[in-house]
């Protein structure tokens, strides 16, 4: 059986670019940490769209999971409705709420179903209503 997983040393966002990220940095997403930000020092990191994964692979139907610390958003928002649609799943734990990321599934042909977090405390302050998990399933 050949392999079915790539492994790349590289970031996915909405748009192609370079960043620098120190070796040190820790990403939260509770702490507004959440967009591939360039500090301007540290290891040079690619990022890619995901058309581009797509493309790498050639991958023509896929499931797609993510956990990105809020980078979902820029991620599913610069995607087009074509790239989206070459999965048969999408799983997003989001963590800003997910009413953006829906609207871009259900236009691009997905079944959405929701699964808030139960009690999610971040900062002294109860985050169940914008933290969980998001499950699409393309509709046949």
């Amino acid at each position: 059986m050949t392999s079915r997983v790539s492994l790349r040393n590289m970031g996915v966002a909405g748009n192609r670019k370079i960043i620098k990220i120190p070796a040190s940095h820790k990403s939260y997403a509770g702490y507004g940490d959440n967009t591939l930000n360039d500090f301007g020092r540290g290891k040079l990191v690619k990022i890619i769209t995901l058309q581009d994964v797509l493309d790498l692979d050639k991958i023509k139907d896929a499931v797609l999971k993510c956990d990105s610390q809020g980078s979902e958003y820029d991620m599913i928002a610069n995607s087009s409705v074509k790239t989206l649609s070459k999965f048969s799943q999408i799983i997003i734990e989001y963590h800003y709420g997910w009413t953006e990321i829906e609207r871009k599934l259900i236009k691009a042909g997905f079944r959405v179903q929701i699964k808030k977090y139960k009690d999610v405390w971040q900062n002294d302050r109860l985050e169940s209503e914008r933290t969980g998990m998001l499950y699409a399933t393309k509709k046949q």
